[in-house]
């Protein structure tokens, strides 16, 4: 009995888990001018696509159309 007291309750915690819709908290607003940490990473944010770019020792997201 205990095996099948533990399988239920393994699959009601699955359960629980798949159906707690996952929000990304960490992810940060992109705007024009704002900095990045990857050179040429490319991201696409409300429809528009940011490249960034290196100025001097810095990096920073700059819109590319």
């Amino acid at each position: 009995m205990r095996t099948k007291e533990r399988i239920q309750k393994g699959l009601l915690i699955a359960l629980a888990f798949t159906l707690i819709p996952v929000v990304a908290f960490s992810a940060q607003k992109v705007t024009s001018g704002s900095t990045c940490k990857i050179l040429n990473q490319k991201i696409t944010y409300l429809i528009r696509t940011y490249t960034c770019i290196k100025t001097g020792k810095k990096l920073f997201g700059i819109k590319a159309y």
